[in-house]
């Protein structure tokens, strides 16, 4: 009876495809954790602006001049504006986040082929030694 067949090149295929595997696993990762974050300074923007508009519904009871008016309205659209950019990075980066887990699992793919072929050859040998 001989030795089963070395995986060879087949092996470092598969080497290699796992690798590619965690490290597009690892970018997919920082993909989620740029995109949570990306969400979480929306939340903070739309508080402050809730905080912000209560805070001078408050200050509006009472008389003011133009110029404050003025100012509030600025500020407050700055705060509008701010969150709609905020609202494009975070489909930005859901969109990073999609492409980050198809790339992973086109990895995923192509390292359980590896390790099917490998299979295959082995099981191929045990065949031929069993007829032997």
């Amino acid at each position: 009876m001989s030795n089963p067949p070395a995986p060879g090149a087949l092996g470092t295929l598969l080497q290699r495809e796992e690798g590619l595997r965690d490290d597009a696993a690892l970018v997919l990762k920082q993909a989620q954790d740029r995109h949570a974050h990306a969400e979480g300074q929306l939340q903070m923007l739309q508080e402050h602006r809730s905080q912000y508009l209560a805070r001078w519904s408050v200050e509006f009871g009472r008389s003011t001049t133009p110029q404050v008016y003025e100012c509030y309205r600025n500020f407050k659209d700055r705060l509008d504006q701010a969150i709609t950019q905020q609202q494009l990075v975070i489909e930005q980066r859901q969109a990073a986040v999609v492409r980050c887990r198809a790339g992973l699992v086109a990895s995923d793919q192509r390292a359980a082929a590896g390790r099917k072929l490998i299979e295959l050859r082995l099981a191929e040998w045990q065949r031929e030694e069993a007829r032997r």
